[in-house]
């Protein structure tokens, strides 16, 4: 039996240890360069791992230098001594704010290791959050990285940038020596004119007895210029010194300022339009993207527009909402336009830039970029194995903000480690919003989310949405639907061949069935020579709505999925609105019957960020004279990856909108 104390030992003893691994120190995921953030030292098990997650700026007790010197220095030296408040620096600032959980080790205190980010005006400090405050960290350097303790194994810890106000104390020093030199010498000057002033004999007093009334008046009102005098030096040399701090200081925080001021006119506007383009090489696939981004506000509350591939998305207050009110909770990793300014801002705000003549460069982080690929570029970090390099420039004219450019590089995830590279440009700000805010979408953003029930939009439904975005932002798309209807009288099964052209900014699509087309815009169909269809061939055309009332019923939500491999199939219940509609496009005189619906499904296939395949599937019954007969409606499109027949000039020419 193995024993577990060893005491009283007098012969031969067999001893069974067991050894484990441990780690004097656990760094965390995130990454500044090629190194990580954080890390701490202990005695952790095999595989622990720090981990460090950026946070929303807590300023409370460290208010910067631009709110208010006086709150500032409140803050920065509240609980200082009398003596210490003098030399003490004040915060300009929180570069940073993170929530670093470290592994239980049993140690009570951790040291941690901490990569600062650059700061452009005064030094960096560390504090760590405790009882509701910021107190400052007594920090070491250890390389690079600062070194501090924390208690336990949770902490909030901030990165701020302080600025020394010493030359502050030694103007007022200053001042007061030069006002009390310049009072003595004008006091001195005065006593001097006194004493040099002979008394007249006594027994020319009453001869001169007036002249010296006189003279006393006059005297007295030079005294009385004399004690101006000294005050308006002292109000003289204050304000040459104030002017001369202010020549000296105000270029060099106006110039490091500039960007975040000015971007942050934009981020907080409360109407504004711009452009997102994005250019992208993934291995050795291209994408191109615009994305029109508005900002407007209803209801007291700010609503951004942004319109990616045809498929409008809606933010408010944390809130992404689809275009017929579907709401859900923004996610960390969910692409989100109404924050993009923001962020920029909150990334020139402090840091170090670099640049000339209007143009402003910011190098990013691993985390940083990241944050701003997922929106600006979401295909490149689904496949990103890490950043290599990321900027940002900003173009500026005065305190305008002519552009943004975001530039990003890294290694794809997968065997072959192939390269990608990003750019993104936001341009085209103006202090003006131009769409119209469904109804749906204005009550779900007034009725916000304060009670926190909202879904939290998942990687499916930005999955699907993506699909749908890629799928409207191609040039052409064809593929080949086939129908089939067992209504009681009404039997058809029927193979079309569909397609999509964007012909002068407009969708178009041909439907093509044993030799003869027909093409339509959704409004109305026509011919290859412009000219009207017959009812059959108008029927015939409505088919091409079959995509836009899956793309309608993917808006509600309910979406469940199932993965293969790389493939995604998604299901979604058809109410019975929808199903009626299906049977409307698909039978119009299998519409006209008594259909009792009993189930209906959508069922979407994504593969490669592709949708390849559209499916309906609807049961029921239907009742025929006294017997009720079932009853199957089904409709399947998949996309041939070919491109689509081009539209004849005249069709396109004929379903050209008529201009008032």
């Amino acid at each position: 039996m193995n024993k577990t104390a060893l005491e009283d030992l007098h012969f031969d003893t067999v001893v069974t240890a067991e050894y484990k691994l441990k780690m004097s120190a656990a760094a965390s995921g995130s990454e500044r360069g090629d190194r990580p953030v954080i890390f701490a030292e202990g005695g952790f098990d095999d595989g622990a791992a720090v981990t460090s997650t950026a946070t929303e700026e807590s300023a409370v007790g460290l208010t910067p230098l631009d709110s208010g010197l006086s709150q500032a220095y409140d803050d920065s030296t509240a609980r200082l001594p009398w003596y210490e408040r003098i030399t003490a620096p004040i915060s300009g600032g929180i570069i940073e704010q993170r929530h670093v959980s470290i592994p239980d080790d049993g140690q009570a205190v951790h040291t941690l290791h901490h990569l600062p980010p650059e700061v452009s005006i005064g030094r960096l400090e560390v504090y760590v959050m405790q009882d509701g405050r910021w107190i400052k960290a007594y920090t070491a350097e250890f390389g690079s990285y600062l070194t501090f303790d924390v208690a336990g194994t949770e902490a909030d810890i901030a990165a701020v940038s302080v600025i020394s106000i010493w030359w502050l104390w030694g103007l007022v020093a200053l001042t007061a020596v030069l006002a009390a030199v310049i009072v003595l010498v004008s006091v001195k000057k005065r006593r001097a004119g006194r004493g040099g002033e002979a008394k007249p004999p006594r027994e020319k007093a009453e001869r001169k007895r007036h002249g010296k009334a006189r003279h006393e008046q006059m005297e007295e009102q030079k005294d009385k210029r004399r004690i101006k005098w000294p005050i308006i030096a002292v109000i003289i040399v204050l304000a040459a010194l104030i002017a001369a701090a202010g020549v000296f200081l105000a270029p060099r925080v106006a110039g490091k300022v500039a960007p975040y001021r000015a971007i942050a006119a934009l981020a907080n506007a409360d109407e504004l339009s711009m452009e997102v383009s994005v250019d992208a090489t993934l291995g050795g696939d291209k994408i191109t993207a615009g994305v029109p981004v508005q900002v407007t506000s209803s209801g007291g509350k700010k609503v951004t527009y942004a319109c990616v591939s045809g498929v409008p998305l809606y933010y408010s207050d944390g809130m992404l909402i689809l275009e017929n009110g579907m709401a859900y909770s923004i996610g960390d990793t969910s692409p989100d336009y109404s924050a993009l300014l923001s962020t920029i801002t909150g990334y020139f705000k402090a840091a170090e830039l670099s640049g000339e003549d209007g143009a402003l460069n910011l190098s990013l982080d691993g985390e940083q970029a990241a944050a701003l690929l997922n929106t600006l570029c979401p295909e490149a970090m689904r496949q990103s194995a890490g950043i290599s390099d990321a900027r940002i420039e900003a173009a500026l004219s005065g305190t305008d903000v002519e552009s943004i450019c975001v530039t990003a590089s890294g290694t794809m995830a997968g065997d072959g480690a192939e390269a990608y590279e990003v750019t993104a440009r936001i341009d085209g700000f103006a202090y003006s919003a131009g769409f119209d805010l469904p109804d749906a979408v204005a009550e779900a953003a007034a009725k916000g989310d304060a009670d926190g029930s909202l879904e939290e939009i998942t990687d499916d439904i930005l999955r699907v949405l993506s699909a749908w975005a890629e799928l409207r932002g191609r040039d052409s798309a064809a593929g080949t639907l086939t129908l089939g209807v067992d209504c009681g009288p009404v039997v058809a099964d029927t193979s079309l061949e569909l397609g999509m052209r964007h012909v002068d900014g407009r969708r178009i699509y041909s439907v093509g069935k044993s030799g003869l087309t027909v093409y339509t815009d959704g409004s109305k169909a026509v011919s290859k020579s412009g000219l009207g269809v017959a009812l059959g061939e108008s029927e015939l055309a409505d088919t091409a709505k079959l995509p836009r009332l899956a793309y309608d019923v993917c808006l509600k939500g309910g979406i469940s999925a199932q993965q293969h491999g790389e493939k995604y199939v998604y299901t979604a219940a058809l109410d019975g609105g929808d199903m009626e509609q299906l049977i409307q496009i698909i039978s119009p005189d299998a519409a006209k019957l008594d259909v009792n619906y009993s189930y209906g499904a959508l069922k979407l296939t994504v593969s490669g960020g592709k949708l390849t395949e559209i499916e309906f599937d609807c049961t029921g019954t239907v009742k025929i004279v006294l017997t009720e007969k079932p009853v199957t409606v089904t409709a399947r499109l998949t996309d041939s990856g070919k491109a689509a027949p081009e539209i004849p000039a005249k069709a396109a020419e004929a379903l050209t909108p008529e201009t008032a």
